[in-house]
């Protein structure tokens, strides 16, 4: 980087980590107003695995209309899933 910009100082570890949570927390707090806003709101699992390292993975995400024809959704977390690969083994 000094190469590049010279007399640009990057931020420390502490500045980004908060600048992140920061960030964390306004989106947090947008997609709870939006989805408050709505009479019915849509549920979906899904569950896939990671080809080249062969983790498993849970995805939760909430779907809810806009318009009349018109939907959208908010991927609202997705987490390693190693409980499914032990009951897979087991079989």
């Amino acid at each position: 980087m000094k190469t590049v910009t010279p007399l640009y100082k990057l931020p420390c570890s502490e500045t980004i980590t908060g600048m992140m949570e920061k960030k964390y927390c306004a989106l947090k707090q947008a997609v709870r107003t939006v989805l408050e806003a709505q009479d019915e709101i849509v549920l979906t699992t899904d569950l896939w695995s990671e080809t080249m390292t062969m983790r498993s993975y849970l995805g939760l995400t909430a779907h809810y209309r806009v318009g009349m024809y018109i939907f959208d959704f908010f991927k609202l977390c997705f987490f390693p899933f190693f409980h499914f690969i032990i009951s897979c083994y087991r079989l």
